[in-house]
């Protein structure tokens, strides 16, 4: 395996470093680590930041079978729905501005059930009230980390345009969106901006 030991690491050498792991065996804090070793260059990410009015932004930057790797513009005010990747670990930094990183639980949710075990159909509407656990305010290079299944909602509440990096193992394909007043959730596919 190529030393990983280095300080940084290039997107060359975070891609053959996800190509080397197993997603079944990779761990959050091991591609935790590597996200925030990564160079982020600027004329990377200046092709690919555009913000609008109605939502925030979705641009994918990288996807291999392993993982996507995505930009994320945000407008003041704008947030993320509430939700959770399903199979998918992911890691976001912030690139430019200040993230609002929210944790959800589910009331009433047996530790010992996943999601899909109590939710097997796709097309059927689950309820699980959600109750907020956690709030924080993530500056220029501040992670944000959800473990499978985990359930969270990302938002610029600042003042000024956000920019994030964002990086799912296993490429995302669904999200389970929930509703914060009953918990009904429901699986939803992932759209990119164009």
């Amino acid at each position: 395996m190529m030393n990983l030991l280095s300080k940084q690491l290039s997107l060359d050498d975070f891609i053959l470093a996800m190509l080397q792991v197993p997603i079944a065996k990779l761990q959050l804090d091991q591609l935790q680590d590597w996200v925030s070793r990564l160079t982020l260059k600027d004329d990377l990410f200046d092709r690919h930041i555009t913000f609008k009015p109605d939502t925030y932004q979705r641009r994918l930057l990288c996807r291999t079978p392993r993982f996507d790797m995505l930009i994320l513009c945000w407008q003041p005010g704008q947030q993320s729905s509430i939700h959770d990747h399903q199979e998918s670990l992911n890691v976001t930094r912030v690139y430019r501005g200040q993230l609002t990183s929210r944790g959800f639980q589910a009331i009433d949710r047996s530790p010992s059930l996943s999601f899909t075990n109590q939710c097997s159909d796709p097309t059927a509407s689950c309820s699980m009230p959600l109750h907020l656990c956690q709030e924080v305010q993530l500056e220029k290079s501040d992670l944000a980390v959800v473990d499978r299944h985990s359930i969270h909602q990302l938002a610029n509440a600042a003042d000024e345009n956000l920019v994030t990096l964002h990086v799912y193992a296993r490429p995302l394909q669904k999200l389970a969106v929930y509703c914060p007043q009953s918990g009904k959730s429901q699986l939803l596919p992932v759209h990119y901006s164009e």
